[in-house]
C-alpha cells in the first residue's frame, strides 16, 4: 500500500511535466518530419507523422486542463514556498502549450479533408485560449515570470489563430470561390438552331480559330511559362470545377500547333509545376 501511495504521489508531482515533455516531443517530430512525409515512401515516417499529428492537440489540451485543475490558491501570507513556486512556473507553461496547439509551420493539416474541419478548430481556439487566460489570471498575482510570459502568450495566441485561418482559406469552398471565373457558357447552340429555322440565311458566328492564347502574355517559345499557365487552369479540375469556353480555347490554342516533342515538353513542365506544389 505504501508503494502505491508513493507512485501516486510521484505521478501527481510529475504528471504535468511528463505531459509537457511529451507535447514537446510530438512537436519535434512534426517539425522535423512534417515536410518529409510529402515526398517520402517510408511507411514508418508516415506512421510517426500521423500519430504525432493526431496526438499533439490532445496532449496539449489535456496538459492545459491539468494546469487549470491543479492551480493553487496561494495567498500573499502563505508560507508554502513549493506551491508559490509552482504557481509561478505555471504561468510560463501555459503560453508554450498554446504555441503547441498552434503547431509547427511544416504541417498545418495532414490531408485535404482536415481543412474542412476549420469550424471545429475555431471553436477549439475559443475554448483553449479562454482556459489559458483563466490559468494565466489565476497565476498572475503570485508569479515572478509574468512579464516574461506576456510576449509568449501573445505569440501563442497569434500562432493558434493563424492555424485556424489557414485551415479556413485552404478549404475546398474557399479555393473554389477564389478560382471560379465569371460564367461563360460559350455559343448558345439551341438559339442558333432557332434562328436558323426562322431565317434560312442566318450564319452562326465562327468558333474562335486556333491562334495564340489570349490569356497568355509570355513568350510563345517559353515552354515553362506556358506550362505554369496551363497548371493554373488545371487547378480548377482539382476542385471539381470546369473551365469556361474561352479558357478551354486558350488551353487548346497553346498546344494545337506544337509538334509532338514540343507538346510532351509542355506536359513535362506542367507536371513539374504540379509536383512542386504538392511538395510545398
Amino acid at each position: 500500500m505504501a508503494l502505491s501511495e508513493t507512485l501516486f504521489q510521484v505521478w501527481d508531482e510529475w504528471e504535468i511535466r511528463a505531459l509537457l515533455l511529451l507535447s514537446l516531443s510530438l512537436q519535434a517530430i512534426l517539425t522535423t518530419l512534417g515536410s518529409v512525409r510529402k515526398h517520402s515512401k517510408s511507411t514508418l515516417i508516415r506512421l510517426f507523422v500521423w500519430s504525432a499529428y493526431m496526438s499533439a492537440d490532445t496532449v496539449a489540451s489535456v496538459a492545459l486542463g491539468i494546469l487549470a485543475r491543479s492551480i493553487g490558491g496561494a495567498e500573499p501570507g502563505n508560507n508554502d514556498k513549493k506551491k508559490n513556486s509552482s504557481n509561478s512556473i505555471q504561468l510560463l507553461w501555459t503560453p508554450f502549450l498554446i504555441l503547441h496547439l498552434g503547431g509547427p509551420d511544416t504541417i498545418t493539416a495532414y490531408s485535404l479533408e482536415d481543412n474542412e474541419l476549420w469550424p471545429r478548430h475555431f471553436l477549439g481556439i475559443v475554448v483553449q485560449i479562454g482556459l489559458a487566460m483563466y490559468v494565466a489570471l489565476k497565476s498572475w498575482r503570485h508569479s515572478q515570470l509574468k512579464y516574461i510570459a506576456v510576449p509568449v502568450i501573445l505569440t501563442g495566441v497569434i500562432k493558434y489563430v493563424e492555424k485556424g485561418f489557414v485551415l479556413m482559406i485552404s478549404g475546398t469552398k474557399a479555393l473554389r470561390n477564389f478560382l471560379l471565373s465569371d460564367p461563360e457558357p460559350g455559343r448558345d447552340y439551341p438559339e442558333d438552331v432557332r434562328k436558323k429555322k426562322s431565317d434560312p440565311n442566318f450564319v452562326p458566328s465562327p468558333l474562335r480559330p486556333c491562334v495564340s492564347s489570349q490569356g497568355y502574355s509570355g513568350y510563345p517559345d517559353d515552354s515553362l511559362s506556358q506550362a505554369f499557365y496551363l497548371y493554373n487552369r488545371l487547378s480548377y479540375l482539382y476542385l471539381d470545377l470546369i473551365l469556361s469556353y474561352s479558357e478551354r480555347q486558350d488551353c487548346h490554342s497553346m498546344i494545337c500547333n506544337k509538334s509532338s516533342e514540343e507538346a510532351f515538353e509542355l506536359v513535362e513542365g506542367e507536371a513539374f509545376c504540379t509536383m512542386n506544389y504538392i511538395q510545398k
